[in-house]
């Protein structure tokens, strides 16, 4: 896992996994996303990283998966 928090409230999280890789970012200049949106068609492999603590899901700019 790799992630950034700048100390401004911007921050990243990249999860590197066999099942694939997870990315959430929130940069707090602009608006908040809806993360059921933005995974939609997760793997259900990752669905896990919907729910860690440490990714604060409820503050999403962007994400993705590969």
């Amino acid at each position: 896992m790799a992630s950034m928090r700048n100390g401004s409230g911007d921050q990243w999280f990249i999860l590197f996994d066999r099942a694939g890789v997870f990315v959430k970012a929130f940069w707090h200049e602009y608006p908040h996303e809806d993360a059921t949106k933005i995974y939609a068609g997760l793997s259900p492999k990752l669905l896990p990283q919907l729910k860690e603590p440490a990714f604060s899901m409820q503050h999403v700019t962007f994400g993705g998966w590969q």
